[in-house]
């Protein structure tokens, strides 16, 4: 026989859930999670990455795999600016388009009372 043996993967059969929507306004200190169900598959081969708008990567935060396949992930930006999200599984994009978000810091926003004119 042949000493060589490999393992066909298909990246496809992934499902990622709860993701939010690209209109999604995430906050500075504030986590967003999301699920990503393996099935059978080797978690190992799984890299999920924040992208910042200063091109700096940052990996999310990857619970234990359940016996289900299931993993919940979590990022938590302390960033503000557009952040992108990537995910690929043995070297393979899972996103059919990128999905990008707005992170806003609340403390900076300010409310002020309308001005009134006679």
């Amino acid at each position: 026989g042949s000493p060589f043996v490999f393992t066909v993967t298909d990246p496809s059969s992934i499902v990622i859930s709860d993701l939010p929507s690209k209109a999604y306004v995430a906050k500075v200190g504030t986590p967003f999670a999301f699920s990503v169900n393996l099935g059978s598959l080797d978690e190992s081969l799984l890299k999920i990455e924040m992208k910042l708008s200063n091109g700096t990567v940052e990996p999310c935060v990857m619970g234990a795999k359940l016996p289900s396949g299931m993993m919940k992930v979590s990022y938590t930006p302390n960033h503000v600016g557009e952040m992108e999200l990537l995910i690929s599984y043995a070297q393979v994009n899972l996103l059919a388009s990128i999905v990008k978000y707005t992170v806003i810091n609340q403390s900076q926003i300010q409310v002020t009372q309308p001005t009134k004119y006679c």
